[in-house]
């Protein structure tokens, strides 16, 4: 299956972790040196903050009485060796978190090594962690900041670390397919609704992993695009980036989603998961159904929102979906039993199908895709080659499947194509 698959075997020994290193020098201390008046604690506006720091310190200030004195005002300033040269450096906080240390250039001045904040520098960014998470010998910063403004509810992860200049973004992979995280991953970033970071070590091989809980959105134009659903995403280091090692979105509360979500595991070879999702799909009666009606109230009910109306009494359930998606569901299963070689059990589910959805039934369109990929399959035995025939023989017929699986299903549903419906074949791959 095409797609990339973090390595779970991993070893931070097989990889050099650097040294630490000579550190550069600094200014040269001067004891009665005293604090200028804009860095005592009696000032609290802290406008030019660290310019006046950086000031200080090039001219001789002590770094320990620096510290002592703001902290005593803001007890959030602290001192951490990033650069792994045995010198601690120095954090500050002017509505951005600002990182200072001696200039790995031999001048014996201070410099700013790493400036973080929030997507306007409004807020100081939230440190997770600060430990060697990928075992290469240099600290890491994990940052959680606001991602964007206004109501939104997303925050944003980055990792950071020293790379012999400055402090830079760790590279975090964007997953390929047929991979998808539930978190949204930008300019190396991870991006996600409302929740909560962890940092374990989940396969005892001395590397951290990331995990990142994500929630809902309270924003009520993200709302009006939904269905949402939480999940939690572990991302992994590989030697060179950390990469997506797994995905577990909450459970399916609509019937869409189950059978989206069985697709999903057919695609990362989990049959049994997606045979159970399958068959949830067709016979649960506690999972609900979905219409494009459903999807326009989502937007009736964020304007409400704004506009301060009444909320609007929600729509009935659409018959019509349950028969298409059953339908599908039972398509997928017979090319599933097809792929296992369980011919008896595909001959079965092909019989059902065929009597269920005849002509003019809703559903119909998946029963005839069943029937083109059997007539092929039994000529064949190849489901790739079966999977490309029923397509190319259904032509635009299949837009009707498609439109009941990504027409007005939200934005973290995925876009189908054809090939997606029978994604066994060599051509029209994404």
């Amino acid at each position: 299956m095409a797609g990339f698959q973090p390595s779970p075997t991993y070893d931070p020994c097989l990889f050099p972790s650097a040294t630490p290193g000579q550190p550069p020098p600094c200014p040269i201390v001067d004891p009665n040196l005293a604090l200028p008046a804009e860095l005592t604690q009696n000032s609290i506006d802290r406008s030019g903050f660290s310019d006046d720091v950086l000031s200080f310190l090039n001219q001789g200030g002590s770094p320990e009485i620096l510290v002592q004195a703001i902290n005593i005002y803001f007890p959030f300033d602290d001192r951490l060796d990033y650069t792994n040269d045995g010198q601690q450096e120095l954090i500050l906080y002017d509505r951005e978190m600002i990182i200072l240390g001696c200039n790995p250039d031999g001048s014996a001045t201070y410099k700013i090594l790493g400036v973080f904040s929030d997507y306007k520098g409004w807020w100081n960014p939230k440190i997770l962690g600060t430990e060697d998470i990928n075992k290469n010998g240099f600290p890491e910063i994990v940052l959680i900041s606001i991602a964007y403004g206004g109501l939104s509810t997303a925050l944003s992860l980055t990792i950071s670390e020293w790379d012999g200049q400055s402090i830079q973004s760790v590279v975090v992979s964007t997953p390929a397919y047929p991979y998808r995280s539930i978190a949204d991953i930008r300019g190396g970033s991870i991006i996600f609704e409302i929740g909560s970071v962890e940092l374990q070590d989940l396969d005892g091989n001395g590397t951290r992993e990331i995990i990142v809980h994500s929630g809902i959105s309270g924003h009520p134009d993200l709302l009006s695009h939904g269905p949402w659903r939480g999940g939690t995403d572990t991302f992994t280091w590989n030697g060179e980036a950390f990469v997506l090692l797994r995905s577990e979105i909450d459970p399916p509360v609509y019937r869409f989603q189950a059978v989206h979500d069985a697709d999903q595991a057919i695609l990362l070879g989990e049959y049994d998961k997606a045979l159970r999702l399958y068959q949830e799909a067709i016979f649960s009666d506690k999972l609900r159904g979905w219409s494009p009606e459903h999807s326009q109230q989502q937007f009736d009910i964020a304007a409400t929102w704004y506009d301060g109306n009444p909320t609007p009494t929600p729509y009935p359930a659409s018959p019509e979906e349950y028969y298409h998606l059953a339908a599908y569901a039972r398509f997928r299963i017979l090319v599933l039993h097809a792929l296992r070689g369980n011919l008896v059990e595909a001959q079965t589910v092909y019989d059902t199908l065929q009597s269920k959805f005849p002509q003019g039934q809703p559903g119909h369109e998946s029963a005839l895709l069943a029937q083109y990929f059997w007539q092929a399959f039994q000529a064949t035995q190849d489901v790739g080659q079966a999977c490309n025939q029923s397509l190319a023989s259904m032509g635009d017929q299949t837009d009707e499947i498609i439109y009941w699986l990504s027409g007005f299903h939200g934005m973290q549903s995925p876009t189908y194509k054809p090939v997606d419906l029978c994604p066994f074949g060599q051509t029209g791959t994404r």
